[in-house]
């Protein structure tokens, strides 16, 4: 993708390089789970992308991710997800519940790439 707009000078460049120096990660470094997921465009089953969560675990039962169209820097960021368990979703009110929408880890439809299978199962089972 390429983004309108003059091209990085260097002393941008620069200036980026000190401030990734400086600045903390924190926030970063929280994301510490990929999952790779296939989105549809507001149910239109012809507008669909590829999305690539980067996840913070919060606790046993939630995972709170960004998520983005590609995994190219310079692509836009797609949006914010939670992901919960099961049981935390069983426990939600009715109203609440509306609110949310599911994902099929059995299908394959939502996957933690290169983790060996066996622990991507016990990923999953969390």
């Amino acid at each position: 993708m390429t983004a309108p707009g003059d091209d990085t000078k260097a002393k941008t460049r620069i200036l980026e390089t000190g401030t990734a120096l400086l600045q903390g990660k924190q926030l970063l470094e929280a994301l510490n789970d990929y999952i790779d997921d296939f989105h549809f465009y507001n149910g239109d089953m012809k507008g669909q992308m590829e999305a690539h969560h980067y996840c913070s675990v919060v606790n046993e039962d939630t995972n709170q991710c960004v998520i983005f169209e590609a995994k190219a820097r310079t692509q836009d960021r797609g949006g914010w997800s939670n992901i919960i368990s099961g049981n935390l979703f069983e426990s939600l009110g009715g109203e609440e519940r509306k609110l949310w929408h599911g994902h099929e880890v059995k299908s394959g439809e939502l996957v933690a790439p290169r983790i060996p299978e066996k622990a991507e199962h016990e990923f999953w089972r969390r």
